[in-house]
């Protein structure tokens, strides 16, 4: 199980479970079981990229 903090609230995730929030908000993940958890992180921004070499 993974236990996922944001803000004041706070998310236990089993397996299969997904989450989404907001990454400005702050946030912590932490695997309070005796068995190995394992996620996978997708990072998607709303706002543009710009390579410096354009």
């Amino acid at each position: 199980m993974l236990t996922v903090n944001l803000g004041f609230d706070e998310f236990t995730l089993g397996v299969g479970d997904t989450i989404a929030y907001d990454s400005t908000q702050p946030h912590r993940l932490t695997n309070r079981g005796d068995t190995l958890a394992r996620a996978v992180w997708v990072v998607v921004t709303r706002e543009p990229r710009f390579d410096a070499r354009d």
